[in-house]
Protein backbone atom coordinates (compact mmCIF):
# COMPACT_ATOMS: atom_id res chain seq x y z
CA UNK A 1 0.00 0.00 0.00
CA UNK A 2 1.20 3.35 -0.65
CA UNK A 3 1.44 5.66 2.10
CA UNK A 4 -1.23 7.94 1.24
CA UNK A 5 -3.65 4.90 1.09
CA UNK A 6 -2.47 4.31 4.71
CA UNK A 7 -2.92 7.73 6.16
CA UNK A 8 -6.44 7.87 4.98
CA UNK A 9 -7.02 4.11 6.39
CA UNK A 10 -5.61 5.21 9.87
CA UNK A 11 -7.59 8.40 9.62
CA UNK A 12 -10.49 6.68 9.09
CA UNK A 13 -10.00 4.00 12.06
CA UNK A 14 -9.60 6.60 14.02
CA UNK A 15 -12.81 8.05 12.63
CA UNK A 16 -14.39 4.63 13.33
CA UNK A 17 -13.05 3.93 16.57
CA UNK A 18 -14.25 7.78 17.97
CA UNK A 19 -17.61 6.84 16.58
CA UNK A 20 -17.81 3.53 18.35
CA UNK A 21 -16.31 4.71 21.76
CA UNK A 22 -19.39 7.67 21.88
CA UNK A 23 -21.63 4.74 20.71
CA UNK A 24 -21.21 2.88 23.69
CA UNK A 25 -21.16 5.64 25.79
CA UNK A 26 -24.51 6.35 24.63
CA UNK A 27 -26.07 3.03 25.34
CA UNK A 28 -24.10 2.56 28.78
CA UNK A 29 -26.49 6.03 29.55
CA UNK A 30 -29.58 4.83 28.30
CA UNK A 31 -28.96 1.38 29.96
CA UNK A 32 -28.17 3.28 33.33
CA UNK A 33 -31.55 5.58 32.91
CA UNK A 34 -33.65 3.09 31.39
CA UNK A 35 -33.28 1.48 35.19
CA UNK A 36 -33.17 4.98 37.11
CA UNK A 37 -36.10 5.93 39.04
CA UNK A 38 -37.38 9.40 38.68
CA UNK A 39 -39.62 10.73 41.81
CA UNK A 40 -42.65 12.94 40.73
CA UNK A 41 -43.93 14.88 43.30
CA UNK A 42 -43.65 13.75 47.27
CA UNK A 43 -45.38 10.12 46.37
CA UNK A 44 -44.89 9.31 42.68
CA UNK A 45 -42.05 7.50 41.34
CA UNK A 46 -41.15 6.10 38.03
CA UNK A 47 -39.02 4.19 36.25
CA UNK A 48 -37.73 6.02 32.90
CA UNK A 49 -38.67 3.37 31.26
CA UNK A 50 -42.11 3.36 32.39
CA UNK A 51 -42.37 7.17 32.22
CA UNK A 52 -41.43 6.82 27.97
CA UNK A 53 -44.25 4.07 27.89
CA UNK A 54 -47.01 5.99 30.47
CA UNK A 55 -46.00 9.06 27.64
CA UNK A 56 -46.23 6.65 24.67
CA UNK A 57 -49.88 5.53 25.76
CA UNK A 58 -50.91 9.36 26.81
CA UNK A 59 -49.33 9.55 22.62
CA UNK A 60 -51.84 7.14 21.76
CA UNK A 61 -54.92 8.41 23.91
CA UNK A 62 -54.07 11.90 22.30
CA UNK A 63 -54.15 10.19 18.75
CA UNK A 64 -57.59 8.50 19.06
CA UNK A 65 -58.67 11.76 20.69
CA UNK A 66 -57.90 13.86 17.96
CA UNK A 67 -59.52 11.36 15.41
CA UNK A 68 -62.41 11.30 17.48
CA UNK A 69 -62.80 14.75 17.39
CA UNK A 70 -62.23 14.91 14.21
CA UNK A 71 -64.89 12.60 12.78
CA UNK A 72 -67.58 14.61 15.38
CA UNK A 73 -66.76 18.09 13.60
CA UNK A 74 -68.11 16.22 10.69
CA UNK A 75 -70.82 14.86 11.23
CA UNK A 76 -71.32 18.49 12.69
CA UNK A 77 -70.20 19.87 9.60
CA UNK A 78 -72.98 17.41 7.67
CA UNK A 79 -76.04 18.06 10.08
CA UNK A 80 -74.96 22.30 9.58
CA UNK A 81 -75.12 21.64 5.66
CA UNK A 82 -77.93 19.92 5.74
CA UNK A 83 -79.66 22.33 7.91
CA UNK A 84 -78.57 25.45 5.34
CA UNK A 85 -80.28 23.02 2.50
CA UNK A 86 -83.32 22.85 4.75
CA UNK A 87 -83.24 27.03 5.21
CA UNK A 88 -83.07 27.14 1.52
CA UNK A 89 -85.76 24.89 0.57
CA UNK A 90 -88.14 26.22 2.62
CA UNK A 91 -86.90 29.82 1.94
CA UNK A 92 -87.51 28.37 -1.98
CA UNK A 93 -91.08 27.18 -0.98
CA UNK A 94 -92.13 30.19 0.87
CA UNK A 95 -90.98 32.40 -2.03
CA UNK A 96 -93.56 30.25 -4.47
CA UNK A 97 -95.96 30.08 -2.01
CA UNK A 98 -96.22 34.05 -2.25
CA UNK A 99 -95.55 34.41 -5.71
CA UNK A 100 -98.37 31.71 -6.46
CA UNK A 101 -101.43 32.73 -8.75
CA UNK A 102 -103.97 30.16 -9.63
CA UNK A 103 -103.90 29.21 -13.45
CA UNK A 104 -106.97 30.64 -14.09
CA UNK A 105 -106.76 33.88 -12.37
CA UNK A 106 -106.21 36.08 -15.57
CA UNK A 107 -108.95 34.17 -17.69
CA UNK A 108 -110.99 34.27 -14.37
CA UNK A 109 -110.18 38.51 -14.52
CA UNK A 110 -111.48 38.65 -17.97
CA UNK A 111 -114.23 36.90 -17.27
CA UNK A 112 -115.27 39.17 -14.27
CA UNK A 113 -114.75 42.56 -16.20
CA UNK A 114 -116.74 41.01 -19.44
CA UNK A 115 -116.19 42.18 -22.52
CA UNK A 116 -114.36 45.46 -23.54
Amino acid sequence: MSADVRAVLEGLKAGWDSCKSQDDQKHSLISVWKTHVVTIGATYSLRIQDLFAYIQDLSGKLSDAESELRDKKDVIKMARDRVDEGERKLQVFQFDKVNWMPPCFFLCELTFLGPA
